[in-house]
């Protein structure tokens, strides 16, 4: 455990963050879960916009689906397949309410 404390002061002295906001996970799928569900109830009274595509992991899309049942507005954008892009009309009509954390 001393070394996992250690590891934190460290790498929150390398972000010029404090150890208290460095969380480790075991991977990227709780990581992505961690993020999103964390910045959706900091949030306060904030509305909550939410934008992903149509094509995400399960460990972005299955937290979308729950926040959205906690009252989050998430926009899934669709991706062109020949492209493997995103359509920037879809960008442009899905109108985009940002809040900070900080």
């Amino acid at each position: 455990m001393r070394m996992v404390q250690a590891s934190r002061k460290r790498v929150a002295s390398l972000l010029s963050c404090s150890p208290e906001e460095v969380v480790f996970t075991s991977g990227g799928s709780e990581a992505n879960n961690f993020a999103l569900k964390g910045a959706f109830f900091a949030r306060g009274d904030r509305p909550a916009h939410i934008i992903t595509t149509q094509i995400e992991h399960p460990s972005i899309l299955v937290p979308c689906e729950f926040l959205e049942r906690q009252g989050a507005r998430v926009t899934y954008l669709p991706v062109d397949a020949p492209a493997s892009s995103i359509p920037m009309m879809s960008v442009a009509s899905s109108p985009v309410t940002p809040f900070s954390l900080a």
